[in-house]
Formats: C-alpha cells, sequence, structure tokens
C-alpha cells in the first residue's frame, strides 16, 4: 500500500511511539513541529472523520483487531497523501493498554499535524459567503475550561448546523484529545477558528 506502512511493535519504549507514550499535550503542539504541531485523535470514529476532513496523518498506533476494519481507511489516506510514508503502529491490545487511558480509545489512536487556523476576520467573511445572504449562525466559545464540555458543544452545534465557532483565548483547545473524543469528531466538521490572543483582550483586539 504506498504511502502507509504497517509496523508491528513489540514494546511501548520504541522511540518511534513518542508521540503516544511520552510527550505531553502542551509538548505535542509545540516541540514536534514548532510551527504548527500535532494533535492525537482516540478511536475510530474520530479518526475517520479527522481524515474525511482532509486532516494530514503523521502515524496511526492500532490494535491487532483494527486491521481487519480500517482497510478502507487506510487506502483512502494511502491515496490522498502518497507522497508521504505514513507507519501504522500495530500492537497486541494488552500491551497498548498498559497506556494510560488507552482502553477509552476502543484501540485505535493517530497522530495528526494541526491544520493552520484562518485569521478571525477572513473566517467571518468566509461564513458570510458561503451563506449566500442568510444570517450565519456563529458561536463563540469563552471561558470554558473543561475538555468534555468543549467537544459536547461542538457535537451540539454539529446538529445544529451552527455555520462556525470562535474559541477565544479563554477556551482550552478543541482538539485536545478528551475535546475531540467527546465531540464525535464533528470538531473536524464545523468549521472553528481561534479569535485574539490575550485574555484580557481579545474581545476588543477580535472587533478590530
Amino acid at each position: 500500500m504506498p504511502g502507509v506502512e504497517i509496523a508491528h511493535i513489540d514494546s511501548l519504549d520504541d522511540p518511534r511511539l513518542e508521540a503516544y507514550t511520552k510527550l505531553t499535550e502542551r509538548q505535542l503542539r509545540s516541540v514536534l513541529e514548532p510551527e504548527k504541531g500535532i494533535f492525537i485523535a482516540e478511536s475510530g470514529k474520530v479518526i475517520e472523520r479527522a481524515v474525511e476532513a482532509g486532516l494530514v496523518p503523521v502515524s496511526f498506533l492500532l490494535g491487532e483487531r483494527w486491521l481487519d476494519q480500517l482497510p478502507p481507511l487506510l487506502e483512502k489516506v494511502a491515496t490522498d497523501f502518497p507522497e508521504i510514508d505514513i507507519p501504522v503502529f500495530v500492537g497486541e491490545m494488552a500491551l497498548l493498554e498498559q497506556l494510560t487511558g488507552f482502553s477509552v480509545t476502543r484501540g485505535a489512536l493517530a497522530a495528526f499535524h494541526r491544520p493552520p487556523l484562518a485569521d478571525a476576520g477572513a473566517f467571518l467573511e468566509g461564513l458570510v459567503e458561503r451563506a449566500s445572504g442568510r444570517p450565519i449562525r456563529a458561536c463563540v466559545l469563552e471561558g470554558i475550561v473543561d475538555h468534555s464540555n468543549v467537544g459536547a458543544i461542538f457535537r451540539s452545534a454539529a446538529a445544529l448546523n451552527v455555520d462556525g465557532i470562535l474559541v477565544s483565548p479563554t477556551c482550552v483547545d478543541p482538539l485536545y484529545r478528551r475535546s475531540a473524543r467527546v465531540s464525535m469528531g464533528t470538531v473536524f466538521q464545523v468549521p472553528w477558528t481561534r479569535i485574539g490572543t490575550e485574555a484580557r483582550t481579545w474581545p476588543r483586539d477580535g472587533l478590530e
């Protein structure tokens, strides 16, 4: 399968698994790729929606049973990114379950490059253009510090056909693995971007 390479693992000390085993969410955002960073997607549904949204995978970490369930998805990855070598690390569930929280992933993790975020002004202009004359429905997230709540809001926004979401500096990261998991991958379907950079001044900066 061009672009996708299956690699069986027998130890969590394998340095190729560092993104999954050693780095914190903050480190993932800044250490591996300073300009954009990466994020970890948990569960098959979240991974599937990230791929469907066109996000670029770095690697996959799967329990063995997923090899029978994900061939169509891996084929899509190989087709969409033929020039990139994307390793698919596969291990026994007994081994992978030693990772903290792995059980909630149902046996599937993937690392993705963070997508670039649009400027808030350009983002809103795009929403207006796509609305074709009707009023847009936008949501602003401020001061939400619980990742599960952010994920639930994105899921509700998708159900209500919200056009876009603006995330303030006082709100936690929508791409945090729990946020994305609770959103059931809708964080990759509902358009969003950041507004402002400072907690105290973002309302003023966002209007400028």
